[in-house]
């Protein structure tokens, strides 16, 4: 679902744009039907077939339609729904393919069949036994039913309703669908001209709700759910949906592309929907470490949301506590975690200052490894989430500006490191820079991670100057040399970048003339203040792990 109009919720018809080529301004959304639907037996009675406790207190007011992947393989173009031969599926029809895509014209996903060409190669495979993937059993391969907007949501202008009612039960169909597959071959938008790609995808507002829904339906403590993403037919990745992906804030719903903007305010219901189950499921299955996370990261997933309203500041640490359902600020609940990690989350400074008054320990440890590492501490899960408010309140009650836990990299390195990817730039250099004032370490490197392979290999032993002139982070390399890091500091050996510095670094980087000329004039400035080859500030605690036991 993307740059198209398939599920957008119903307004005045404005499918025709005009002789600009600019959508036409947009009408007030309709409120909420109140559907019903015919009650032929292939529709009605798929309401009450589903039968999934993950599917139970989600809202589906419009059945799950599918085409069978089999019918999927003799197609030569993409359906409409009013044209396709759908069928209203049950779960023990057989397993459920969730596809999301980004359309390639305004009026058609895919008018020169692309996608469905990698599709339809995508489901041979899977259905000749040539490609696996978790929560789809071989056995049940041959009866896979494939979801995909066009085909399985009203298009017809008449249908503004059923559309309507289609969208508000996303949340229901990605929780029954076995797994989640993305179609993204590259590929020329028809009539923006626009290059799509998976990146696009990732941006496009509507596939972000998509993935918020799949996300928030499988989610876990300690593990990321996967999707397998398609970039050709021989070309299928099997990724994950990551914590810090989701868990940033600027990949929100609200912060993503809409060819229409008014669908960004009224995607809030469908948004809160995914969210407030998601919480109330883990809940009720007992899974604290989950629901309580979540609960405490509502700012993030809907950041850029007007209508949200985060709850309002507890008068008393106990009503902090009793929201957490924990018993004591000193307690460590399920992974460790402490009531204030999850006001550091919230970024509330002053239920900070409570708990803190109330005698909680600011570096309590958490004692899950998944997925900031054993030991991480209310200071370190409130920089890696954006929450600046909650870094300084955290600081001025004097925790430790190089917190870091046992499986990571210190607290400034692990900044420069999430900016651009979980953090936005501007958050990270907000966060980089009160953890600075602090007393954090600007030139500590990275050593956690050695011998492992991939990223984590490659960035072994570089300083956060280095990370930052590789990446192009001009205003947080700044920042860094204004702290005192040294651009003439070599990496640590052993990694990729072993022997070589900042200054060399830049010039392979992705920030340009002007991040290079800058690294390397404050080298010219600082050369003969260190040696070559210096000792590192390498990480190593600074303060002893505390836990309580009451």
């Amino acid at each position: 679902m993307g740059a198209g109009c398939s599920l957008r919720l119903p307004h005045t018809p404005r499918d025709t744009p005009p002789a600009d080529g600019k959508p036409s301004p947009p009408s007030a959304p309709a409120a909420k039907p109140a559907v019903r639907l015919a009650a032929t037996p292939s529709v009605s009675s798929a309401y009450t077939s589903i039968s999934s406790a993950a599917t139970s207190s989600l809202e589906l007011s419009f059945p799950i339609l599918t085409l069978p992947a089999a019918a999927v393989l003799q197609l030569d173009v993409f359906p409409a729904h009013e044209a396709a031969s759908v069928v209203a599926w049950r779960r023990e029809d057989g397993p459920l393919c969730f596809v999301s895509h980004q359309w390639l014209a305004l009026h058609h996903p895919d008018p020169s069949a692309s996608q469905l060409r990698v599709l339809q190669r995508v489901l041979s495979r899977l259905l000749a036994g040539e490609l696996q993937v978790y929560g789809l059993r071989a056995a049940e391969a041959a009866s896979l039913h494939v979801w995909l907007d066009f085909w399985s949501v009203p298009q017809d202008a008449a249908a503004a309703a059923r559309r309507h009612a289609a969208i508000h039960s996303i949340p229901a169909y990605a929780a029954a669908a076995a797994f989640m597959l993305v179609l993204c071959p590259p590929a020329t938008h028809a009539d923006s001209g626009q290059v799509c790609n998976y990146a696009t995808w990732e941006r496009r507002g509507w596939c972000r709700l998509e993935r918020l829904a799949y996300w928030m339906s499988n989610f876990c403590i300690d593990r990321s759910p996967t999707l397998l993403i398609a970039s050709s037919g021989a070309s299928v990745e099997k990724g994950i949906v990551s914590q810090h992906q989701m868990n940033a804030a600027h990949q929100s719903v609200f912060c993503g592309d809409f060819s229409y903007d008014d669908d960004r305010t009224s995607l809030f219901p469908v948004v809160h929907a995914v969210y407030t189950h998601a919480v109330a499921a883990h809940k009720a299955a007992g899974e604290g470490a989950a629901w309580r996370k979540l609960q405490a990261l509502g700012r993030v997933y809907f950041h850029g949301c007007h209508e949200w309203r985060p709850p309002p500041p507890p008068p008393t640490a106990a009503h902090f506590l009793e929201r957490y359902g924990m018993a004591s600020v000193r307690e460590h609940a399920a992974a460790g975690m402490t009531a204030l990690h999850y006001a550091a989350l919230e970024d509330n400074p002053a239920t900070i200052d409570l708990l803190i008054a109330a005698g909680a320990y600011p570096d309590a440890r958490d004692s899950s490894r998944f997925p900031l590492g054993t030991g991480a501490t209310p200071l370190l899960y409130a920089a890696l989430h954006g929450a600046s408010s909650a870094v300084a309140a955290l600081l001025s009650h004097r925790a430790d500006p190089n917190a870091a836990s046992l499986h990571s990299a210190p607290l400034v390195w692990k900044l420069a490191f999430a900016a651009g990817a979980q953090l936005s730039p501007p958050a990270a250099e907000a966060c980089a820079a009160a953890v600075l004032a602090a007393g954090g370490h600007v030139d500590a490197v990275a050593t956690a991670d050695r011998g492992a392979a991939g990223p984590a290999w490659e960035l072994y032993g570089t300083t956060p100057l280095a990370l930052a002139a590789l990446r192009g982070h001009r205003r947080l390399a700044a920042l860094l040399l204004e702290a005192g890091a040294r651009p003439e500091m070599p990496c640590l050996r052993g990694g990729r970048h072993g022997g070589r510095t900042a200054a060399e670094l830049a010039r392979e980087g992705e920030g340009g003339e002007e991040l290079a000329a800058m690294v390397e004039a404050a080298a010219a400035r600082g050369a003969g203040h260190a040696q070559r080859f210096v000792s590192h500030a390498v990480w190593a605690p600074s303060k002893p792990f505390v836990s309580y036991a009451e």
